[in-house]
């Protein structure tokens, strides 16, 4: 993890962050190569746990997912903007 105060940064506006500054536990320079650009951002376990019950609530609308398998020309969870038939 880096951190590092920034004062007075606008909307728009942008810093740069030495990922060796004020790391912690150790400089990201001697970290070990992998996911982290991925994790850096989000946790794909989390996002894909979230997704599967947004997609679940989104089912259950439509009469859940046995239902949403019968109907024809339905090969899709209907989008959350889509109403409830």
């Amino acid at each position: 993890m880096a951190a590092r105060e920034v004062a007075n940064l606008v909307p728009g506006g942008s810093v740069e962050v030495d990922a060796d500054d004020l790391a912690f536990p150790e400089p990201f320079s001697k970290a070990p190569p992998g996911e982290y650009r991925l994790r850096a951002i989000l946790d794909p376990e989390l996002v894909d746990q979230q997704a599967k019950a947004d997609q679940a609530r989104i089912a259950e609308r439509y009469g859940g997912f046995d239902m949403l398998r019968r109907r024809e020309k339905m090969a899709f969870t209907p989008p959350p903007t889509a109403g409830a038939h």
